[in-house]
Parts: C-alpha cells; sequence; structure tokens
C-alpha cells in the first residue's frame, strides 16, 4: 500500500519511500514493482502517454533495477510488448509478432536414449 506522498509530486512516480511502513518491506523484500501511468494523473494526456504504463523495478536483490515500458490497453486491463519501432513520439501500436509457420518433427527426427 501506498503513502499520500506520491500524491504530492509532480510526476506522480512512485518510488520505495512511498510504501507504508517501507523500511521494513524494503528491507525484506527480494522484489518490489510499481505498475505507474501517466495518462491516469492527467486531464489531458499527450498522444506519446496514451497507453503506456511503466512498470517499475524498485528493487530486485537478483538483478537490475529500472523501467519497462508496456502498452496498456484499457478495455481488457491488459499489458503487451510495445511495437519495436515506439520512439514515444507515435501513439502507442501493441507489438504483435508475426506468426511463422510451425516446423512439424517427428520422434524420428531426435537421437534419444531412454
Amino acid at each position: 500500500q501506498l503513502s499520500r506522498q506520491v500524491e504530492h509530486r509532480s510526476d506522480k512516480r512512485p518510488q520505495l519511500a512511498d510504501l507504508r511502513e517501507s523500511g521494513q518491506i524494503e528491507q525484506d523484500a527480494d522484489l518490489i514493482i510499481f505498475i505507474h501511468r501517466p495518462e491516469y494523473y492527467k486531464k489531458n494526456p499527450s498522444p506519446e502517454e496514451e497507453g503506456i504504463a511503466e512498470i517499475i523495478v524498485a528493487k530486485q536483490r537478483q538483478g537490475p533495477t529500472g523501467i519497462v515500458k508496456l502498452a496498456f490497453i484499457k478495455d481488457t486491463t491488459m499489458f503487451k510488448s510495445l511495437s519495436p519501432t515506439y520512439s514515444g513520439t507515435k501513439r502507442v501500436e501493441p507489438y504483435e509478432p508475426e506468426e511463422t509457420e510451425e516446423e512439424e518433427f517427428s520422434p524420428d527426427d531426435y537421437d534419444l536414449d531412454f
């Protein structure tokens, strides 16, 4: 649960200090992740902010921290990868990988010893 400190900042991006009783949580947790949607806090979000969610990895004992931007589809509450051509100046288009024809393999294709 977040404290109300986040409401008083201009960018509204959550930080570890915003967690209630954050000292204990921060000390005990191996991984702390926040979801932030800039458009949620704005009356008139810019086209670059529409449909974007930030996954903020604030703490991770076994790896890097940082921000991952994803497409957020509000109607279905779904997150998807951004289009590989997303530059921050275009309207967001969820990335849909091209379907490839799968090869069929038979058991004879493998040299397995059971």
